[in-house]
């Protein structure tokens, strides 16, 4: 139970850094490429801060849980 609630009072943390890195790393864009942007970011704040998550969807299903992350045949984000 106690991991569940700390996951609930990370979310909003999480949710305001994704929203923030993907426009500060992409901006004026209308297509967001993710994998790009995860490893920029994860490329910044590793000095910081350990990010246990090597490709965005595993971050996405690791911090977001709840979001239904839908891949195509390769098991790859869409383009």
């Amino acid at each position: 139970m106690a991991e569940n609630q700390s996951t609930k009072k990370e979310d909003p943390y999480w949710r305001r850094l994704v929203l923030r890195w993907c426009a500060e790393l992409n901006p004026g864009q209308d297509c967001i490429a993710l994998a790009r942007c995860y490893d920029t970011f994860r490329s910044k704040v590793k000095r910081s801060y350990e990010l246990r998550e090597g490709t965005v969807i595993e971050f996405l299903r690791e911090k977001f849980p709840n979001f239904e992350l839908k891949l195509n045949r390769d098991n790859e984000i869409p383009d």
